[in-house]
C-alpha cells in the first residue's frame, strides 16, 4: 500500500467532483472536529460463533449482525453503539453507520466520534465517502489496499456554518428520500422479473408452454422411445453408472434416479447419460507456469458465472498444450453443456468453441437425442433448488454418483426445439426490460452524484450572510481566520 499524496493534495488535483466546496466555505481537517479511534486487535483464538460479545470486522460494518463474537475480557472504550460512524480500513474504504446491537471494534476498523459542536454529525457522514473513494483511487497496491487513521484525520472537510450544514442535510435527506423510493421500485421490479424468468422456465419444463402446440402436432411427433431406438447411446469415460441412491426430485425437468414426478404425455424420464456423454474437467498444476498463459481456452467458475445461461466464447485464463498433456484436462467440443457443481453450484453455460474446464464442472456433450440448449434451460429451471442434488453444509458439492444418476424429462426433438424457442423469446423480453431498469438505476446514480456535487458546492442552499455566526463557528473549532490552509489549524487531536 502506498498513498503518495496527502488528502489535501488529492483535493488540490481538482480531479474528483465531489471534493469541491463553495467559495464562501473554508476547510478543516477531520481531526479538528472528530477523533479517529482505531479498533483493537482482539485475539482470534477467542473468536466464537455463538458465545461472547459481537465483534465488528470489516466485512460486518454495513450489516446489522456480526459473523463472529469475542468470548473474553474487553475494554468498554471499544464498545460500538448503534448509529456510530465506522470506516473499513482495508479493501474498499467504506464508511457506514453501525445498525446492530452493541459490539466490539476490531482492528482495521475505526470509529469516527464527533468532538465539536461546530460540525453536524449527519453532514460529516455525508461528506466522508467521496473523500475515502478519492483516497482509495490514489492508493497503489499489489494486493489489498490499506488506510491509516492519520490519513483519515487529514481529510480536509468542507466547512460551511453549522446552520448551513443542517440545511444541506435536510435538503439532501428530502431529495434522497424521493430517489430512494424510485430505486426501491427498481429493485422490486428486478425481483419481479427474476421471479417471472424462473416461472417461464418452470412452466416450460412442466410442458405448459407447449401444451397447445403439442396437442396440435401430436400425430407428427417422434416419441422419446423411437428417438432413443434411433439414436445410439454415447460412449462414457471411466466411472460407471450412478450409485443406487434415493430419488431426489427438482422443480424442473431434472431428478436423481428414476423419479415419480409426473410429466406430460409424450415425454419420458431418461437417464441423462443415455443421451449425453458426461465428463468432468481438471486444473493443470499452478506450480508449473509453463502450463498457463497459452492459447487453449480453460473455463473456471468465474467464467461460468459471467456467462450463466449463455454460450461462452472466451475465458479469463488460458492454458498451454503442455498444460493439457500433463493433466487430466481435456478439450471438449463446442456445444458441450457445463454445470458448476462445487462451491458456487448452479452456473450453467454452453461452450461456443472447443474448451477445457476445471474439475469444478460436470459437462455433457449431447447426442442427437438431446438439444444442448434444452439441457441448459432444464438445469436453469431448477434455479437455486439445484443445490438439493448436492451435499455439504459450508460448501455444497454435487458429487458424481448423483451426477451419473441424473434423469431428464425428454420430449421429442421437435418439441425440445420449440421449448427452446419459446423460452428464448420470453427471456429476451425480460432482458430488454431488465436493460431498461438498469439504465434507470444508472440514471439514479448519476442524479445522486449530481445532488451531492450541488450540495458540496453550496448550490443547494443560499449563501450564508450571517458573517458573525460564521466567524464564531470558525473560532469555536480553533480556526485561524487569517488563512484557509488546514496546515494553520492546531493538530493536537490527530491520532496516528
Amino acid at each position: 500500500m502506498a498513498l503518495g499524496l496527502t488528502p489535501q493534495e488529492i483535493v488540490d488535483k481538482n480531479e474528483y467532483q465531489l471534493l469541491v466546496k463553495a467559495d464562501h466555505w473554508k476547510r478543516v481537517p477531520l481531526s479538528k472536529v472528530a477523533t479517529v479511534q482505531n479498533g483493537f486487535a482482539f485475539k482470534s483464538a477467542l473468536f466464537e460463533r455463538e458465545e461472547g460479545m459481537p465483534l465488528i470486522r470489516i466485512r460486518d460494518i454495513t450489516k446489522s449482525e456480526t459473523e463472529h463474537r469475542f468470548n473474553g475480557a474487553y475494554d468498554e472504550s471499544y464498545v460500538v453503539r448503534k448509529g456510530d460512524i465506522l470506516i473499513g480500513m482495508d479493501g474498499d474504504f467504506t464508511v457506514a453507520r453501525w445498525q446492530g446491537e452493541d459490539a466490539l471494534l476490531n482492528q482495521r476498523v475505526c470509529r469516527i466520534k464527533l468532538i465539536s459542536d461546530g460540525y453536524d454529525e449527519k453532514f460529516l457522514f455525508i461528506c466522508l465517502q467521496p473523500y475515502l473513494d478519492a483516497i482509495h483511487a490514489e492508493t497503489s497496491s499489489v494486493t489489498v489496499k490499506h488506510l491509516s487513521s492519520r490519513t483519515i484525520g487529514q481529510i480536509p472537510l468542507p466547512l460551511p456554518s453549522v446552520v448551513e450544514q443542517r440545511d444541506i442535510v435536510a435538503k439532501i435527506d428530502t431529495l434522497f428520500s424521493e430517489l430512494d423510493k424510485g430505486i426501491e421500485s427498481l429493485k422490486t421490479a428486478r425481483e419481479q422479473l427474476k421471479v417471472y424468468r424462473q416461472a417461464v422456465l418452470k412452466y416450460a419444463f412442466e410442458g405448459k408452454l407447449t401444451a397447445q402446440w403439442r396437442e396440435e402436432n401430436k400425430d407428427k411427433l417422434e416419441s422419446p422411445e423411437k428417438l432413443l431406438t434411433r439414436v445410439p447411446e454415447p460412449s462414457q469415460p471411466r466411472g460407471g453408472r450412478g450409485a443406487s441412491i434415493e430419488v431426489i426430485e427438482g422443480v424442473g425437468a431434472l431428478a436423481v434416479n428414476k423419479p415419480k414426478k409426473s410429466i406430460p404425455s409424450g415425454w419420458a424420464w431418461t437417464p441423462l447419460m443415455r443421451v449425453a456423454r458426461q465428463e468432468t474437467g481438471h486444473t493443470p498444476s499452478r506450480k508449473h507456469p509453463e502450463y498457463w498463459g497459452g492459447n487453449e481456452y480453460w473455463v473456471g467458475i468465474v467464467d461460468a458465472r459471467l456467462n450463466h445461461g449463455q454460450v461462452i466464447q472466451d475465458t479469463r485464463q488460458k492454458i498451454t498444450p503442455e498444460g493439457l498433456s500433463n493433466s487430466s484436462a481435456r478439450t471438449l467440443p463446442a456445444g458441450t453443456v457445463c454445470l458448476s457443481r462445487t462451491a458456487s453450484v448452479g452456473y450453467v453455460c454452453i461452450l461456443g468453441k472447443p474448451m477445457a474446464t476445471s474439475q469444478d464442472f460436470a459437462t455433457w456433450t449431447c447426442s442427437e437425442a438431446l438439444d444442448q440448449k434444452y439441457l441448459m434451460y432444464a438445469i436453469m429451471a431448477e434455479g437455486d433448488e439445484i443445490r438439493r442434488f448436492g451435499k455439504g453444509t459450508t460448501h455444497t458439492t454435487i458429487y458424481f454418483p448423483e451426477i451419473r444418476a441424473l434423469h431428464i424429462a425428454l420430449p421429442s426433438m421437435e418439441e425440445q426445439k420449440v421449448i427452446v424457442s419459446y423460452v428464448e423469446e420470453k427471456l429476451q423480453q425480460t432482458d430488454i426490460m431488465l436493460s431498461e431498469l438498469n439504465s434507470q438505476a444508472a440514471r439514479a446514480d448519476v442524479l445522486r452524484h449530481a445532488i451531492l456535487k450541488r450540495a458540496f458546492s453550496g448550490q443547494l442552499t443560499t449563501k450564508d450572510s450571517n458573517h458573525t455566526a460564521l466567524g464564531k463557528h470558525l473560532t469555536d473549532i480553533g480556526w485561524d481566520n487569517s488563512s484557509e490552509s488546514p496546515s494553520n489549524l492546531r493538530m493536537n487531536r490527530m491520532e496516528t
